[in-house]
């Protein structure tokens, strides 16, 4: 899993063409590993994409965005 997101992250940092299967190999081993823990990974993610949309973010002064609150 590891060296699939290095791969991915690779791809991304150099605009290399193979992006799109990097992240297809990053996405297949995750829910190979959700699925072999019995982890229902669509329940999980639509907690996780809830909470998100209550957080507020702002940017410092590179430009990353900074979590402000949970709310």
């Amino acid at each position: 899993m590891t060296a699939e997101v290095g791969e991915a992250f690779t791809a991304w940092r150099e605009g290399l063409p193979d992006l799109g299967e990097e992240l297809a190999d990053v996405f297949l081993y995750l829910t190979a590993l959700a699925e072999m823990n019995g982890v229902g990974l669509d329940a999980v993610v639509a907690r996780e994409i809830e909470k998100n949309t209550r957080r507020t973010y702002e940017r410092n002064e590179h430009g990353a965005l900074i979590r402000t609150s949970d709310a």
